[in-house]
């Protein structure tokens, strides 16, 4: 995460691409979920591993709008529980 956009990989997401995020956080899950302007790659899930949510959130706030109320897919879920 910098001052122009999200690194995921060997992809750069400039902020001007990112139509807002949401953060996943219970007890098993911490994800960060970026929603796409482009239509290609909708939207993008980030482990978040031992990394704390806050300060990420806080951070993306001065940067995009958030998503509030979003939780995690089906898909996600689903994937979560089989390991896939």
């Amino acid at each position: 995460i910098s001052d122009l956009g999200i690194g995921v990989g060997s992809r750069f997401y400039p902020y001007s691409l990112i139509k807002y995020f949401w953060i996943v956080y219970t007890p098993q899950v911490k994800t960060l979920h970026l929603k796409l302007a482009a239509r290609t790659l909708s939207e993008i899930e980030i482990q978040l591993a031992d990394q704390s949510p806050s300060p990420i959130r806080n951070y993306l706030l001065q940067q995009i709008p958030e998503m509030e109320g979003k939780e995690e897919s089906f898909t996600s879920i689903f994937t979560r529980l089989f390991r896939l």
